[in-house]
């Protein structure tokens, strides 16, 4: 995405890299990743739910 890395299932992103800043996908509003620790399964639940979209079609 604009030239940085981003991970996608069936065509909608789930988490990607901005700068020095990580994103993720979410489905509710949540708090902000505190720890490195918890990285792992912040990616997990946000590409359980990006998963769960109906699929796109690649542009």
């Amino acid at each position: 995405m604009f030239g940085y890395p981003a991970a996608f299932v069936n065509g909608h992103m789930f988490a990607g890299v901005f700068q020095a800043s990580l994103f993720v996908r979410l489905a509710e509003k949540e708090s902000i990743v505190e720890s490195e620790a918890k990285l792992s399964v912040w990616l997990s639940r946000a590409s359980r739910y990006v998963a769960s979209l109906p699929s796109t079609s690649r542009k």
